[in-house]
């Protein structure tokens, strides 16, 4: 089943991409700042020339800081798999502001100068690493979580999963079997896949949801109550995915799927609404296998 937790939500994508362009940004005003302002100027902490690029150096510096702290937190308590990387690129952005803050003094100014040249790049390739490490991310999903689009092999796919849960206390779970096992065992899982690229987690899971079983989802509240790494092979390809779970409540419905790919339409073979006992009893191969204790339990603290 893998390491089920308590997740809270990491900041999505656009908040990696907005601090590595705002990081990068920074460098450039600094390196512009050495060529507007003289190296040999007297200490102060604004120059008498140039203090608007270098009050909009040190106020963006600032904005920076606040938004490694904020990134650097969230990863900590949630003990996200980019926890290093945020902490590198918050020394960073420490190193470079230190730098920032030893060049208003005369005599350690080309210190600072280099320190800010050092820490900058640091935060910078801190904040652009996940965003190069998940842009292979695809909307497919594979065996043991469901079928796979392109069947391209991918190193821990951001993955949203919705466990959907009607006013009986059914689930909706999906059907499906590799195409390549000549057996064709069958297994169940909840509706979800992978984010796109910059794709934020939940609106993914909206996506999925209506992907493969046509119901549009209205906003979904809150953070994933819970996650897991697991790995897999479907159709030929190995597979490694960092799940993220979602409890969302809905109105029965009849499931019409409006975007499968070609390998999920052949992988895929049906879907049913189950009760809890169902699952219990029967001895069908579902995903997380402990399904029905884990909504079992959720439904217990929605009392």
């Amino acid at each position: 089943m893998g390491n089920i937790k308590t997740h809270p939500e990491l900041a999505g994508r656009y908040f990696w991409l907005l601090m590595t362009v705002a990081v990068g940004l920074e460098l450039a005003i600094g390196l512009f700042s050495i060529l507007l302002l003289p190296v040999s100027r007297p200490s102060g902490i604004l120059p008498e020339r140039g203090k608007a690029i270098y009050l909009l150096h040190g106020s963006l510096g600032l904005l920076l800081a606040a938004g490694g702290v904020y990134l650097f937190l969230k990863a900590l308590v949630s003990r996200h798999r980019y926890q290093t990387l945020t902490a590198l690129g918050l020394a960073g952005l420490l190193l470079a502001g230190l730098g920032g803050s030893l060049t208003a003094v005369k005599e350690l100014r080309l210190l600072g100068m280099g320190i800010m040249l050092v820490g900058t790049p640091i935060a910078f390739f801190a904040y652009l690493t996940p965003l190069l490490a998940d842009g292979a991310a695809t909307e497919d999903d594979g065996a043991g979580a469901g079928p796979v689009g392109s069947g391209e092999v991918l190193k821990w796919r951001e993955v949203a999963r919705v466990i959907l849960v009607d006013p009986s206390a059914s689930v909706l779970l999906l059907s499906a079997a590799d195409p390549d096992d000549t057996q064709g065992k069958e297994f169940w899982y909840t509706p979800g896949g992978g984010a796109h690229a910059g794709e934020d987690i939940k609106e993914a899971a909206k996506r999925e949801v209506f992907e493969e079983t046509g119901y549009r989802m209205p906003d979904i509240k809150g953070s994933p109550l819970l996650e897991r790494k697991t790995s897999f092979r479907f159709a030929g390809k190995d597979f490694h995915q960092f799940e993220r779970y979602f409890f969302v409540r809905v109105e029965r419905f009849d499931v019409n799927p409006q975007g499968l790919t070609d390998l999920e339409k052949r992988s895929m073979t049906g879907s049913k609404w189950w009760r809890i006992d169902e699952l219990l009893a029967s001895n069908a191969t579902v995903y997380p296998m402990d399904l029905s204790k884990l909504v079992a339990d959720w439904l217990i603290t929605q009392l």
